[in-house]
């Protein structure tokens, strides 16, 4: 303010300060060295994150505490006066690049996500607490938890919580791969807690990414299930035309393939799968955590291969009793043929192709039936 001169030279007559504090207009000496310069009206000098003493020299030192309020997962290297937390904090915010007067933390999911990139990326202290509703075993101490605003993505943890945790979450933000995120984060269990009711969705609020770490709720029909190379069963769901795809815990009893072409219901947490060097969204996950969260509500009819077969030609033709979402049977000859990707048939009435990732050898001129969705 003008009321502080900030730009008058510092005294040139101090040699060792042990550690300053503001004091309303000017800055006061904790404990003085030798040749101290009279009070005056002057702004801190430089620190230097590789040179503390330069600012502090005292026998009676301790560890800092007050940097892990500011900044959680980055340990103070300053070793401050005891009489001197306010300094510690101040050195804390100028040695990391924040401002002097830190902004309070960041209280509720909501609050995070809601920031831009750049507000994101200039690592606000975040103090959330809420319940985790996804955390995967193999995912090294990262999580998702949701309080009664919103769900957010944590990442740097030494230790996985389990889902249904009541945990305080300390950390800062990070501008994330696709949205915000709180990097760096330490937590604390506060013993378990209901996860939060699952809102229904659409497909198009999915693809616009504004359910990213939210319990969701859909039904859809199953269009394959597959294990992914983590050895995670993997079921893709088409919404509205869309395909999400579902990672559920099954009864070791249910064979996956069984649920194509089924009616399910869905209640999970949203993740996004992201393109992370331009932070866009390509697909959508959504990870299920326990069995009643996945529900077949209608099995597929009956087995395609039991249903008549349909001339290439005709797929595409108005059928009186075609159904939405039923798999076709087909046969034909292969005329094309590439292993894990794709195939062309032709019968007397038209051309087909399929996309395919069974592992079976073909040859051109075999004769093939095959069902699949259209």
């Amino acid at each position: 303010s003008p009321a502080n001169n900030w730009n008058a030279p510092p005294p040139q007559s101090i040699k060792r300060v042990s550690g300053l504090i503001p004091c309303g207009s000017s800055w006061k000496a904790l404990r003085l060295g030798t040749d101290v310069a009279p009070k005056a009206r002057f702004p801190p000098p430089p620190l230097s994150r590789d040179a503390p003493d330069k600012i502090l020299e005292s026998p009676a030192e301790r560890s800092c505490s007050g940097c892990l309020a500011l900044t959680p997962p980055q340990r103070c290297a300053h070793l401050l006066p005891v009489r001197a937390p306010r300094l510690c904090l101040w050195l804390c915010a100028a040695a990391f690049g924040a401002p002097a007067h830190a902004a309070a933390p960041l209280t509720d999911a909501a609050a995070i996500l809601a920031l831009s990139g750049d507000a994101a990326a200039s690592h606000r202290a975040v103090i959330v607490t809420g319940v985790v509703t996804a955390s995967e075993s193999d995912w090294e101490g990262k999580f998702f938890v949701q309080d009664g605003t919103a769900g957010v993505f944590v990442l740097g943890t030494d230790r996985q919580p389990h889902v249904g945790d009541r945990v305080v979450v300390t950390g800062m933000t990070s501008r994330g791969a696709f949205a915000p995120i709180v990097a760096g984060a330490r937590w604390t269990n506060q013993g378990p807690g209901p996860l939060p009711a699952a809102a229904p969705t659409t497909a198009g609020r999915l693809l616009a990414g504004v359910e990213d770490g939210r319990r969701v709720a859909f039904a859809g029909l199953v269009r394959s299930a597959y294990y992914v190379p983590s050895r995670k069963l993997a079921v893709d769901v088409a919404l509205d035309g869309q395909r999400v795809h579902v990672f559920p815990k099954l009864p070791p009893e249910i064979n996956p393939e069984s649920l194509v072409g089924a009616t399910v219901r869905v209640r999970g947490t949203v993740a996004a799968s992201f393109n992370a060097a331009r932070h866009q969204i390509t697909a959508i996950n959504v990870y299920v955590p326990a069995l009643d969260d996945f529900a077949v509500e209608t099995a597929e009819a009956r087995p395609p291969f039991e249903q008549p077969v349909l001339p290439l030609g005709e797929i595409a033709r108005y059928r009186p009793d075609a159904s939405r979402g039923d798999r076709l049977h087909v046969r034909g000859i292969v005329t094309f043929f590439r292993p894990g990707v794709d195939l062309y048939l032709q019968d007397g009435s038209g051309a087909l192709h399929l996309e395919c990732a069974q592992a079976i050898r073909l040859t051109p001129g075999d004769t093939v039936e095959a069902a699949g969705f259209l």
